[in-house]
């Protein structure tokens, strides 16, 4: 039987959970981002901790041991609100360089969780082991975006994950025209840029510049991704995207300049 169908037959609704070593949860009790929690596990099977995100969030999730080192091999599950596995949701020894992790501790890390309630099942590989685990859920930036602003607009650097795409907002009036562009600063990305509307339907989208768009922004490469003096239809938040075209990883620049209209104001994405 493969360890998964293992988990799901071992599923103990109940058990108790300890925070600080002090208040008793049950298992539809919320762990809260940045504070830590700590589970004891019995030797009789998981235990589980729920997790509800209001927005799309990404996390990193660290279940590490507070017994003596090889006491415990922790295994850590994250379980979507309909009962299903998230796909990268799970973790056995991991695989960083931190210092404050034993071996055998369990990380996942920058998941991207959508609204809704997860669980989050924590046991010991061997599923009889004995004792505590330290579990603390943390927002994180996959992106290592760094926003920049001055009187023309903003400037973002970050890092692109492989498949992922990053959102930055801001509020606009009608008749404000911006002129946005997405480099490759890696030499690994062809940039593809999207701006979305109030109304999250698109509202512009470049992959390769337009030709003899260098006079406008210099420094161009041949693919990098330009929406040229865009005129704001209707007042709200717009939100650009920014991604690869084959969904590859790669550092990346935006910038979002106003051309033209009264100083504007970001919202976080």
């Amino acid at each position: 039987m493969s360890r998964q169908n293992t988990f799901s037959l071992r599923i103990v609704y109940g058990l108790a959970v300890l925070i600080s070593g002090t208040m008793a949860l049950s298992a539809q009790d919320s762990i809260t981002p940045g504070e830590p929690v700590i589970v004891t596990l019995d030797g009789g099977g998981p235990v589980e901790l729920s997790y509800s995100g209001a927005t799309i969030k990404t996390v990193t999730i660290t279940a590490r041991s507070l017994e003596a080192p090889n006491v415990i091999d922790v295994t850590l599950q994250v379980i979507d609100p309909y009962g299903r596995p998230v796909p990268g949701g799970f973790a056995d020894d991991h695989d960083t360089d931190r210092a404050d992790l034993d071996e055998h501790d369990a990380v996942i890390e920058n998941l991207e969780l959508f609204r809704g309630s997860y669980r989050l099942r924590v046991d010991s590989f061997n599923g009889v082991s004995k004792g505590r685990v330290e579990v603390i859920v943390e927002a994180t930036d996959p992106f290592e975006a760094v926003v920049s602003r001055d009187e023309a607009g903003w400037t973002i650097t970050g890092t692109l994950p492989a498949n992922r795409s990053y959102t930055y907002a801001f509020e606009a009036v009608a008749d404000e025209v911006f002129t946005l562009t997405a480099r490759d600063a890696s030499g690994a990305l062809d940039p593809v840029i999207t701006l979305r509307g109030p109304d999250r339907e698109i509202a512009a989208r470049n992959d390769d510049h337009a030709p003899g768009v260098e006079a406008l922004v210099a420094g161009l490469d041949t693919f990098d991704a330009q929406i040229a003096r865009f005129s704001v239809p209707a007042e709200g938040v717009y939100r650009v995207e920014v991604a690869d075209f084959l969904g590859r990883g790669g550092a990346f620049e935006l910038t979002i300049r106003r051309e033209s209209g009264r100083e504007q104001s970001a919202i976080q994405p």
